[in-house]
């Protein structure tokens, strides 16, 4: 591809105010910031919570600094009549709002969708909740564990180890990203809508919807059951740690075949296609484990590469961040506060023509208080 000059992010000269906190939302604002947007975020006193989220080096969260670098720090009461009459001011000007309060907060506050569009006509109002302004669960508090639990999600997945009698303990945050990345893409079409005819929005992202778009087949098995299990991806052990292979095409299958010595396998009515591999798929599993378990995992996920089939090792976070193609392919930027340089997930998305990229700065509180205000 030849060289292309960069020009600003496709978002460059867009104002958000970003009044999410936690995960569900920030996520959002730094996907719009890294998209070129100016994304303002209004803290309270003392701080967004997750200023204080572990990792801390050095007095600053690294944990915050991935969800919120690029944004622009204000503090502002918000139950102050003097707090809410600035945001007002500052929404004149602004052509986002995104929030992730419990439903009817911002209205109580006075900074619903109704009431900022009597400042700004046009106004794209992204409000992200656990179930939505309405129904019974409306005013139910929800983090991501929650909605993992409570949408069926936890239960159909650990399920599938079959080896549990209680779900596990876990540390996942999907509904949260899911929700971020569904509200940053909601954001988008709806300025792209009201550059061809003027008109503003009020979106709405749940958790709970969005969680379930993880759940494409328990929803559909939950209504239609089939007596063929489901097919479910397991790790086989090898000498000295644990492999992933997923041989789904019959061309992937042929070439596990050859890659482990199991040219029988390709007469075997049990595997040798799609449709019949599926349900015996863990009997296949255990006889390829007859294999792995005699060869180290780099070893193991050498020699099924190369001859075809995906497979991979089982490796941690700390030695995927430090991959060498990963770090190539510009995955990880690097960041540096008053703790030291540190890396942070690039954004997903890469653009020919348009710088998109983390900024790698992250506002201490209240830092842009004077130039947001500056005139107004």
């Amino acid at each position: 591809m030849p060289d292309i000059a960069k020009t600003p992010g496709p978002l460059d000269g867009i104002r958000v105010l970003d009044f999410s906190m936690f995960l569900a939302g920030p996520y959002a604002g730094r996907l719009l910031a890294d998209h070129g947007a100016e994304v303002i975020k209004i803290e309270p006193d003392g701080g967004e919570t997750m200023r204080g989220g572990h990792p801390i080096v050095a007095g600053r969260s690294r944990y915050f600094a991935q969800l919120n670098c690029g944004k622009k720090s204000i503090v502002l009461d918000l139950k102050s009549e003097e707090g809410k009459a600035a945001a007002r001011r500052l929404v004149a000007t602004s052509d986002v709002v995104l929030e992730n309060f419990r439903p009817g907060v911002m209205d109580r506050l006075g900074l619903g969708y109704v009431a900022l569009c009597e400042i700004r006509p046009d106004l794209v109002y992204c409000a992200i909740s656990g179930y939505g302004p309405t129904g019974p669960n409306a005013g139910r508090p929800a983090f991501a564990p929650i909605v993992h639990a409570h949408s069926g999600h936890d239960l159909a997945v650990f399920d599938y180890a079959k080896v549990l009698d209680r779900p596990p303990r876990n540390r996942g945050t999907a509904a949260d990203i899911l929700a971020s990345t569904h509200a940053f893409g909601a954001i988008a079409a709806a300025l792209f809508r009201r550059e061809r005819t003027g008109a503003g929005e009020r979106i709405d992202v749940t958790l709970m919807t969005s969680i379930h778009n993880l759940l494409f087949y328990e929803i559909q098995a939950a209504q239609a059951k089939q007596d063929i299990p489901p097919l479910v991806y397991a790790p086989v052990r090898a000498a000295d740690g644990f492999l992933m292979v997923t041989p789904i095409s019959d061309a992937n299958f042929r070439a596990l075949a050859r890659a482990v010595g199991r040219d029988d396998w390709l007469a075997d009515e049990r595997f040798n296609t799609v449709s019949r591999r599926w349900p015996h798929w863990d009997a296949m599993l255990a006889e390829l484990e007859t294999w792995t378990v005699l060869h180290s995992a780099e070893e193991g996920e050498r020699i099924i590469l190369a001859a075809g089939c995906p497979c991979t090792r089982y490796r941690t976070v700390e030695a995927a961040i430090h991959d060498p193609d990963l770090l190539a392919q510009g995955g990880v930027v690097e960041m540096e506060d008053a703790g030291g340089r540190y890396l942070i997930a690039n954004s997903p998305m890469r653009y020919a023509s348009a710088t998109v990229a983390p900024r790698r700065w992250v506002a201490e509180l209240g830092a842009h208080q004077d130039e947001v205000f500056r005139g107004r």
